[in-house]
């Protein structure tokens, strides 16, 4: 199941289109989280490659792209954090499905909608496929003021660059039973 492999800088790099030293730089500016499993003193196993989780890649994935569609590097990774490392606690007032951290909605739901608001700073994930879509993104965001970008889309592109399907890793992660 990808939420639970890792990934060297060379494979998130693959995926992003990105040279690693590139991402290592980003890491070491403290833009990203980068999280990957480390030794009790914080140092990566001696003589191998760090390995960093599904998380980061997609922290990663989402900040670019976020930084394609005009943010600032900065604004780009912190909002990816919210993606990939934060979910949407408290969103669960709005009648809003399960959501697996970093996970687009499973493809029942529809397509998922990643929303920003530039003003507030908040952000949501809401299924396309709702009928209350945009009262929701004014619920959810506090502000008419949105950027949206389509999680759903990136998780494929990511699948897909990895040589996965992205339905079957979404049937993987949301088994039928969990699904609402």
């Amino acid at each position: 199941m990808i939420v639970k492999q890792t990934f060297t800088l060379a494979t998130i790099g693959h995926v992003t289109r990105r040279n690693p030293s590139t991402l290592r730089t980003h890491i070491s500016r403290g833009l990203a989280v980068a999280q990957g499993p480390r030794s009790m003193n914080s140092n990566k196993p001696s003589g191998k490659h760090a390995r960093f989780s599904y998380f980061t890649l997609m922290e990663f994935t989402v900040a670019y792209h976020l930084q394609f569609m005009g943010w600032s590097l900065e604004k780009a990774f912190q909002l990816s954090q919210c993606f990939a490392h934060s979910g949407d606690l408290g969103k669960r007032h709005l009648g809003l499905p399960k959501r697996v951290l970093a996970v687009p909605y499973h493809k029942q739901h529809g397509e998922t909608i990643f929303a920003v608001s530039p003003v507030t700073l908040r952000k949501i994930c809401i299924p396309a496929s709702r009928q209350d879509f945009h009262r929701l993104l004014k619920l959810g965001l506090e502000s008419d003021e949105v950027q949206t970008v389509n999680v759903s889309q990136i998780f494929d592109h990511v699948c897909w660059r990895l040589n996965l399907d992205p339905r079957v890793e979404l049937d993987k992660i949301y088994r039928v039973e969990d699904l609402s």
